[in-house]
């Protein structure tokens, strides 16, 4: 009977000693999962910031875009504008050959030479 005894007392410890182990075993899970759960909440808030980030990366992106837009529709319209002051520069060079030529034709000196100084001053302004 004492060797059943021992023997039952020696199952026991060894039962015991497995029990807590694996109860440290079960704690050192639990925390392996709750940092687990930890690490994975860190990496979904910042992929949320990421994408807010993104969102108004695409925002900004699409108003510089319509900027750029307007601003070559502008610098087009400053180009045709060019090209119709080049053409009234030169409509308007044409005239004055044509009136200088008109005079010079009519043989009056005093009038010619008003005349031209009134054409160059036409000239000279800005349009």
């Amino acid at each position: 009977m004492q060797e059943k005894n021992a023997e039952l007392v020696k199952e026991n410890q060894s039962l015991t000693l497995e029990l807590t182990k694996l109860r440290d075993g079960e704690d050192k899970l639990l925390l392996y999962v709750r940092e687990l759960e930890q690490k994975n909440d860190d990496v979904e808030r910042c992929h949320r910031i990421m994408m807010e980030t993104i969102d108004n990366i695409q925002v900004e992106l699409n108003s510089q875009i319509e900027k750029n837009a307007l601003l070559e529709t502008e610098l087009d319209e400053k180009d045709a504008l060019q090209v119709m002051v080049q053409r009234l520069k030169d409509e308007q060079r044409g005239r004055y050959i044509s009136y200088s030529l008109i005079i010079s034709t009519k043989g009056n000196g005093t009038i010619q030479f008003n005349l031209c100084l009134m054409i160059l001053s036409l000239i000279k302004e800005p349009i």
